[in-house]
């Protein structure tokens, strides 16, 4: 069901109700008839673009808003010229088209673009509702996240997660409705690049289409998420937490329906859960951001639309947009939220908003929290393990863990290493640690050796994987939805793995000893 924008912005306040916005430049182009596309920066950024009449590309915001192209433009279309008009309202200025009579004199006869649309009987196809189908009531659980950590945070006077390099380049929605999954996956992605210190090359990028598309098939996520027709942005931080998001090389983006889900063995990103808090303190939030990297926030998105730079001093309390607070600053004595959107490098300073802080925010506010275990593909330097966290290294090469890696009082960090084509183990080559406990749990160099960690160990050859061990029963291996799908048995002390026998995604492999059973993912590529 789609609604002029100026009705919506009447409904936003109903938080249990189904909303999304997609990209206000991308629906301009649309509306007019032209193609649209989108392409990257020299930084990865993303950015959409239209294709005019002519053959030429311009940028999608430019042409919005009537900087590029005049004559391909509504106002054109019309028999009225285009212009685009800067306004200064103190903190921050706002950039708009505007539609002015021919021959008429700069700044006379001149009307904003979209109130001349309406009065041609046209709007921009902005917001979708899904008013007809069941929604969620945030009030119907009791256990909100209160306004406090569970323990102190040192607050700085500014906080950037981009800054630390947790965070990837900016994305672009195009017309489909489904910011919900952008913010979702860039909670996520910042989250876990936190947690494991990726950086640069090594950050994680997951799928928003993973969400968009495949959530809608399971029956606990099809009510509350519609593909491109809007969702509740909470939901797709829980599926986030308890399904998780494959990695987008697998299942790139994509705003038309692939029909069926084919990506569930897919490489992916899992946490532990998410929360979620109405009206917290700007304390709180910073706590949150430090401690997660970013929130996810429900906006209203009346200010997002014609931004174009500095402070926003309106309010976005309400909902109808899903965003990202990735920190705040402070500028001649005001204080403000960064946040994140998802409509392309050339929307508001580079894909970025500031918002003017007060002491609350009147919004719903979404995190994932990370899951007590992950497996980490490095360990780099500022690394930090978390004090209720335990990290694990699961690898064939010497493991060395830089100056700026730390675990805080009570986390855990192991380091289980596996012997590579029958050679032993590699060694742990720890620089500084602090507070917390470092276990070497690698296996021992000769098999009859007793070890407090694991009675194996494994040698791989290309994709033949072998298991050694005197006390061996049996290895299952589990697709990714838990469903054994072969058992195999041993054969003097050992068992050979041919994993050219399946398809590429993950599997996870459980090593069955006389008294205990173990996991180990296995990741085909």
């Amino acid at each position: 069901m789609n609604k002029c924008k100026y009705l919506l912005f009447a409904l936003l306040a109903f938080h249990s109700f189904s909303f999304a916005m997609n990209n206000p430049a991308v629906a301009f182009c649309e509306m007019m008839g032209y193609e649209v596309a989108t392409e990257k920066d020299s930084a990865g950024g993303e950015y959409a673009v239209c294709v005019l009449p002519d053959g030429s590309k311009v940028d999608a915001w430019a042409f919005f808003t009537g900087k590029v192209k005049p004559e391909y433009s509504y106002c054109e279309r019309h028999g009225y010229n285009t212009q685009n008009r800067t306004t200064n309202r103190g903190l921050y200025t706002t950039s708009e088209a505007v539609c002015m009579k021919k021959n008429s004199l700069k700044g006379f006869s001149s009307i904003p673009l979209e109130q001349f649309m309406a009065r041609h009987g046209d709007t921009l196809d902005l917001m979708i509702t899904d008013l007809d189908k069941p929604s969620i009531d945030d009030n119907d659980e009791a256990n909100l996240s209160a306004n406090t950590l569970k323990r102190g945070t040192t607050l700085p006077e500014s906080y950037d997660s981009r800054v630390l390099g947790y965070v990837n380049p900016i994305r672009n929605q195009g017309s489909c409705g489904n910011c919900y999954a952008y913010c979702a996956v860039a909670s996520s992605e910042i989250l876990y690049n936190k947690i494991s210190g990726s950086t640069g090359d090594k950050r994680k990028k997951l799928s928003e289409a993973f969400i968009t598309w495949c959530a809608p098939s399971l029956d606990d996520y099809s009510p509350y998420l519609h593909g491109c027709d809007g969702g509740v942005t909470r939901e797709a931080f829980k599926f986030a937490a308890n399904i998780g998001i494959c990695e987008t090389a697998y299942f790139p983006n994509t705003n038309t329906s692939p029909l069926t889900c084919d990506h569930w063995n897919d490489p992916f990103i899992k946490h532990s859960s998410y929360n979620y808090l109405y009206n917290p303190t700007s304390t709180k939030v910073k706590e949150l951001i430090m401690e997660y990297g970013s929130v996810g926030v429900s906006v209203n998105p009346i200010y997002l639309q014609l931004y174009s730079g500095g402070i926003i001093t309106g309010s976005l309390s309400g909902s109808g947009h899903a965003v990202n607070f990735i920190g705040w600053g402070k500028e001649n004595g005001t204080e403000y939220w960064i946040i994140r959107n998802s409509w392309g490098t050339n929307d508001g300073e580079g894909g970025y908003y500031r918002y003017k802080m007060s002491s609350t925010l009147n919004n719903w506010i979404y995190w994932i929290e990370p899951k007590s275990l992950y497996d980490a593909d490095n360990i780099s330097e500022n690394c930090q393990v978390p004090s209720d966290g335990i990290l694990e290294f699961n690898g064939h090469n010497k493991l060395r863990l830089n100056k700026g890696f730390s675990v805080a009082t009570g986390g855990r960090f192991i380091a289980k290493r596996t012997a590579k084509e029958n050679k032993p183990a590699t060694e742990i080559n720890i620089e500084e640690s602090q507070d917390g406990s470092i276990i070497d749990g690698g296996i021992p160099d000769k098999l009859d050796e007793e070890t407090s960690s694991e009675q194996f160990w494994i040698a791989v050859n290309k994709k033949t994987i072998t298991i050694y061990s005197p006390v061996l029963a049996e290895v299952t291996i589990y697709d990714i939805a838990g469903r054994s799908i072969k058992l195999l048995p041993h054969v003097k002390d050992q068992v050979q793995v041919n994993m050219s026998e399946f398809t590429d995604g993950i599997y996870n492999m459980h090593i069955k000893t006389e008294d205990n059973v173990v996991v180990r993912k296995l990741i085909l590529k």
